[in-house]
């Protein structure tokens, strides 16, 4: 027997409401357990949730084989299961081994966004010290050339205190650092996002522009209107979010009044559009009654 129209109209939300609890429940148990925050206690929870995982599927030769269907190596099967998935791992391969072994999706989509902690944090290996390169014999006339070159070029980056040691000039950064709001030009634009997947989606790139406070100092920004893990995993929803959620993320990343408004006037704007398309659906949708 199917659903009656009643029930399709609000088993997506039944659904939505269940996996929202089911999420909570797991950070919430993950946050008890492991208390903090960092790169050492995300991937102690993320370890946590794979051998979870791994307790209901014990036969670890079998899910050596799946990973071999997977194109992945035997070595990165047994580091899975080990729990150790950083070094050499990437995102895809979890998840696909998180499938593979029936994972629930709320724990793979929680796992995702640990694994993507950790090696978003994790430091950038130092690179190899260069030889100086020899410089090659030059003809006396290729010589005086460099000599004016050089002198030139000091006598332009002389400062007035004496050093003749140019300025060097840094690249664009998104943030200044942490705290500090990074240039104008590259800050996230609200007003381009046409959905609420694709304004859902600019919130990271903001959390970075503006510093990239850590979620717990966020909430502590906006006096703990809401929990530092539902603001951690907003940029993952592509439904409409309440719109006090969104701008208490902006406000508790240390956005002031104006983009506060800003984000308010996108997310209206959506929701705007989103109704009048709804509303022109449920007109096509009605009978033409005969003249």
């Amino acid at each position: 027997m199917g659903l009656t129209p009643w029930c399709r109209r609000i088993w997506p939300g039944l659904l939505r409401r269940r996996r929202a609890r089911t999420r909570e429940k797991l950070l919430r148990f993950l946050d008890e357990v492991f208390p903090g925050e960092g790169s050492a206690i995300a991937k102690e929870k993320l370890k946590l949730i794979i051998l979870g995982v791994l307790l209901q599927h014990a036969d670890h030769e079998r899910i050596i084989v799946c990973a071999r269907r997977r194109g992945i190596g035997d070595d990165r099967a047994r580091q899975f299961l080990r729990g150790e998935v950083t070094s050499g791992f990437r995102r895809e391969m979890l998840a696909g081994l998180l499938d593979g072994c029936g994972a629930d999706p709320v724990g793979i989509e929680v796992a995702l966004e640990l694994f993507d902690e950790l090696i978003r944090e994790e430091p950038m290996p130092d690179p190899p010290p260069s030889a100086p390169a020899a410089s090659p014999a030059a003809s006396p006339a290729a010589s005086e050339a460099g000599d004016a070159v050089v002198t030139g070029s000091a006598s332009q980056d002389h400062d007035h205190d004496g050093s003749s040691e140019p300025a060097a000039s840094p690249g664009p950064a998104l943030h200044a650092g942490p705290g500090s709001p990074g240039p104008a030009g590259l800050k996230p634009d609200p007003s381009t996002a046409t959905t609420f997947a694709e304004l859902m989606a600019l919130l990271p790139a903001y959390r970075v522009w503006t510093g990239e406070r850590s979620y717990r100092k966020m909430a502590a920004a906006i006096d703990y209107r809401f929990a530092h893990n539902t603001l951690s995993s907003l940029h993952n929803r592509t439904t409409r979010a309440k719109l006090d959620l969104l701008l208490a993320f902006v406000e508790g990343c240390g956005g002031d009044a104006a983009d506060v408004e800003q984000w308010k006037q996108a997310w209206q704007r959506i929701a705007l559009s989103d109704a009048t398309r709804r509303h022109e659906a449920q007109e096509d949708d009605l009978p033409v009654l005969p003249e």
